[in-house]
């Protein structure tokens, strides 16, 4: 695997290391959490003067609070098993220890002040919010990277170099955040909201604010304002095909509309996503009747 390492060629204060063989050493020691021995080598590194260059350091320390976190659980409440002869059993529901996942998350920070078009660093940060139920962090987080996606027009590099598809990254990444604050409780949709309307602000001319806003208006159910979203990304761009599924599946299941829902899954059928065309085809078949 590629490395971006600085200064190669430098001694390190009294050890006979250079900074390569730092990252050579714990990433095994990481894999294997073997954090005891982990932790020697990195606090040997917090000693070198170009650490901050290296954006290898900040991925270990990230990771080796990553560990740590999981291997310190703690109950972030309870939830109701339902068992297979109806009886019901109560079980707690454990998550990465908060605050030691938010030392983490501060090496993360600190990897992206001074790597800011490291898209990687930000789905690393997210990651480790999301496992700790950090979610207002994480909206704050996730409207930071929107607005450096502004500034640095979609240019986003990770460990390997850059993104061949800057814009296409980072709207996976918005997904996989959307996805997540969706399925939270009430607070967490809000901060979705935030996103999207931080997105729509910065990014008015593109499909995808538009889509991950219908998304919200759709997990609240809000299906007017969903549909008025969707067919604003689709009017921006025409192969938008999940949002023309969305509009298919809300104008037949919610509003049954039959006329509308087969003119969006004709429309969904055209799309050279394999997955959306065959299910399209599918609810068409359905919808009109045919064997």
């Amino acid at each position: 695997m590629k490395k971006v390492i600085t200064l190669l060629g430098m001694i390190l204060l009294s050890f006979n290391l250079i900074a390569k063989d730092y990252y050579k050493e714990v990433i095994p020691l990481l894999q294997n959490e073997d954090l005891q021995n982990a932790l020697t080598y990195l606090k040997k590194w917090d000693k070198v003067k170009t650490k901050d260059d290296d954006p290898h350091y900040y991925i270990c320390w990230f990771n080796y609070h990553l560990i740590e976190a999981k291997n310190t659980p703690e109950t972030a409440g309870f939830y109701v098993i339902t068992k297979k002869d109806g009886t019901q059993s109560t079980e707690e529901m454990k998550i990465p220890s908060p605050e030691i996942m938010k030392k983490a998350v501060s090496y993360m920070s600190a990897g992206i002040t001074k790597f800011p078009d490291r898209l990687d660093f930000y789905t690393s940060r997210h990651y480790a919010m999301k496992a700790s139920k950090l979610n207002e962090e994480l909206k704050d987080s996730t409207i930071e990277m929107l607005n450096h996606a502004k500034e640095n027009n979609n240019c986003w590099y990770w460990e390997e170099g850059l993104y061949e598809d800057g814009d296409k990254a980072l709207e996976q990444e918005l997904g996989l955040v959307s996805e997540y604050l969706l399925n939270e409780d009430d607070e967490s949709r809000v901060f979705l909201k935030e996103i999207c309307d931080e997105a729509l602000k910065l990014f008015p001319e593109k499909n995808f604010p538009y889509y991950y806003t219908g998304c919200y208006y759709f997990g609240v159910k809000d299906f007017k304002k969903s549909i008025e979203s969707f067919e604003k990304a689709v009017k921006i761009n025409p192969e938008d095909y999940n949002s023309v599924y969305f509009l298919a599946t809300i104008n037949e299941r919610f509003l049954n509309d039959k006329k509308k829902a087969i003119y969006w899954f004709k429309y969904a059928e055209k799309s050279k996503n394999f997955k959306i065309s065959y299910a399209a085809s599918k609810e068409l078949l359905r919808l009109e009747g045919k064997k």
